[in-house]
């Protein structure tokens, strides 16, 4: 699975002393591939604070970091992260279109199940 790869990776490039909120900064960093590899990291990791900032990702000027943070919601996030999700639909990138549409969907089996 995609996912498992890519937080593996991520996971072994940021070290094995990470947190949620380490990764929460990351998202802030000037580096595009830093914040790429803490999306990915976030929706292992399962941090709940990180929902917010990830939504933020969504808006972010590189489409990669746009789309594992639209795949971290999907993943990891609830009901509130639904309208950023669905602005994520009109992206110009048509992989994170993509990745908003499977979040989506994600979400929507999670509230099915519940």
């Amino acid at each position: 699975m995609y996912l498992v790869r890519g937080a593996g990776e991520a996971l072994a490039m940021l070290g094995d002393t990470i947190s949620g909120p380490d990764m929460v900064e990351w998202l802030r960093h000037a580096d595009q591939d830093k914040r790429r590899r803490a999306a990915i990291a976030l929706a292992y990791l399962g941090d709940a604070s990180a929902i917010g900032p990830l939504m933020e990702a969504l808006r972010d000027q590189h489409r990669e970091v746009r789309r594992e943070a639209a795949l971290s919601l999907g993943l990891r996030s609830g009901q509130a992260a639904i309208p950023a999700l669905t602005a994520a639909l009109d992206d110009i990138d048509e992989e994170v279109r993509k990745e908003a549409r499977r979040a989506l969907a994600l979400l929507a089996k999670k509230e099915q199940a519940c």
